[in-house]
């Protein structure tokens, strides 16, 4: 598919009706979508909410689990609608905050979550429609896609809004970044061409939230504009994902490191995902442990690494030829500590403390591209702290090295200052996963009348292991300074994620902050 005039979503759905027209793109447990009725269902849905009153501009709320409706929601936005997915796993209240934040005059909501309507003031949204099963007095989803479509002859340009999609609020209150159509575009074309490489024969996996940038722009869409039919999973469920291998010949998966360890525990895994071409990973930094076993375990299956945000888009790749380098080749082994180098059209500079930029110095993460949001919706002081002269501050600690690559080191909001020492959780929690008996681990500051900031750790055991905080502390002072071996090490059941499997070091912190 020639992408090169493409500038907005709708060239793409076009391009993607002309080149691919009956073949399946999308199929979830309760029916499937080609291309041409993928097309057809976004107008038919666009002219019911313009027979409603609804204008270009609009948004558009969404609140449902992974199924074929919420891609045909997003795809609203050829008609000028700014659609804005929100996370199901929000309690009601904050939910209720999100969209009174973003006053939608439309709410598509998942019968499921139906509840929410009694947090919300009657005036907060003009038309609510349910998908699934509606209540009396409510709308349902099937009544609009049954609307006869109209001829969508909308005028949209590359820096229109494209959808809100709000950050995931681990550090900070979610904050809605606004993304254009022409920076979806590139995010597209970036991850299916440079970061990803699809092709019209495989078959992808959807199990990352479609509320989450990664899930809609840096895999799902790039998949279905690259031909590929996309098996929707209403969520991540291990079992689910076996069920779906031993169903279908599925090539390649979207999973953030949390899901890859899940995946890799369970033999029945190992055994139906014989078909398994690519595995795209994405979502937090990959621990080195983890990341040899999945390549050991999965010989024949090859890796792929895209890191970006939800405000700047994809920025970097590491694809697979880069992983087989470092597999063939000792003195590129690090690399899989990388994210890769910057994809076309992408700029990254490092901003360090030092006058002259120096290859392996430790700075904050900046960016420049065509992909970067126009702000955040309703939060201009918010947008300027994040902008200088074109460049948008990532809030990521990282390094490039003599070739191009970048490391990320960690968050800038989780460097710990210990006793005047800065440290980086992420470097600790390698040296905890790397023993033998641990399954995970998260590091994190709480404070201290004497250190400022004292290094504390979280840490899981591997089924069946004993270990005592003892013992971990002593394995991480075998492999790291003193300042850098936690003072406190709590054994803990579960580690508190984000739906995209993000540990959630502020909740630790909180829990912990009597350490």
């Amino acid at each position: 598919m020639d992408w090169s005039n493409a500038t907005t979503f709708g060239d793409m759905v076009d391009l993607a009706v002309e080149t691919f027209g009956d073949k399946v793109a999308f199929r979830d447990t309760r029916r499937e979508l080609s291309f041409r009725g993928f097309a057809n269902e976004i107008a038919s849905v666009a002219t019911a909410l313009f027979s409603y009153g609804l204008r270009p501009g609009d948004r558009i709320a969404i609140l449902a689990q992974n199924r074929i409706e919420v891609p045909v929601l997003l795809g609203l936005c050829r008609a000028g609608f700014i659609p804005v997915p929100l996370n199901w796993r929000m309690p009601a209240e904050d939910l209720a905050t999100l969209l009174l934040d973003c006053e939608p005059t439309a709410f598509f909501v998942e019968d499921r979550y139906l509840s929410v309507l009694g947090h919300l003031p009657e005036t907060s949204t003009r038309l609510t429609i349910a998908i699934g099963n509606s209540e009396p007095g409510v709308r349902s989803y099937s009544s609009l896609a049954a609307h006869r479509p109209a001829d969508l002859d909308i005028p949209v340009v590359a820096q229109d809004a494209a959808c809100i999609i709000y950050t995931s609020g681990t550090t900070s209150a979610p904050k809605g970044a606004i993304l254009t159509h022409g920076g979806v575009v590139k995010n597209c074309r970036d991850c299916a061409r440079e970061a990803i490489g699809f092709t019209p024969d495989d078959v992808s996996l959807m199990v990352m939230p479609l509320f989450h940038v990664g899930g809609i722009w840096y895999y799902m869409f790039p998949s279905v504009f690259s031909g590929c039919t996309t098996i929707l999973r209403e969520r991540f469920e291990p079992e689910q994902v076996i069920a779906a291998f031993s169903a279908e010949p599925i090539s390649n998966i979207h999973v953030v490191p949390t899901m890859l360890a899940d995946l890799l525990s369970r033999p029945a895994f190992v055994e139906a995902s014989s078909t398994l071409r690519l595995i795209v990973y994405a979502g937090s930094s990959m621990p080195s442990e983890l990341l040899g076993r999945a390549m050991a375990t999965l010989s024949g299956c090859e890796f792929a690494q895209a890191y970006g945000s939800t405000e700047a888009g994809s920025i970097t790749a590491l694809g697979p030829e880069a992983h087989r380098l470092a597999v063939e080749s000792t003195t590129h082994r690090q690399l899989l500590r990388s994210c890769g180098k910057p994809l076309t059209d992408t700029e990254v500079r490092i901003e360090q403390s030092v006058d002259a930029a120096e290859a392996d110095v430790v700075g904050e993460i900046l960016v420049r591209s065509t992909k970067l949001m126009l702000g955040y919706w309703r939060r201009d002081d918010a947008t300027k702290e994040r902008f200088e002269d074109g460049w948008f501050r990532t809030g990521d600690l990282g390094y490039l090295d003599q070739e191009g690559y970048l490391y990320i080191v960690d968050r800038k909001n989780d460097m710990v200052i210990s006793g005047g020492e800065n440290i980086f959780p992420f470097e600790v929690e390698e040296v905890l996963c790397s023993h033998p008996l641990v399954l995970e681990a998260s590091v994190f500051g709480v404070a201290d009348p004497r250190w400022v900031e004292k290094l504390v750790a979280a840490v899981v055991l591997k089924p069946g292991a004993i270990l005592s905080p003892e013992q971990i502390i002593e394995h991480v002072r075998a492999h790291l300074p003193g300042y850098k071996t936690p003072k406190v090490v709590h054994l803990v059941d579960t580690l508190p994620k984000s739906p995209v499997g993000k540990v959630l070091r502020k909740t630790l912190r909180e829990q912990f902050a009597n350490s």
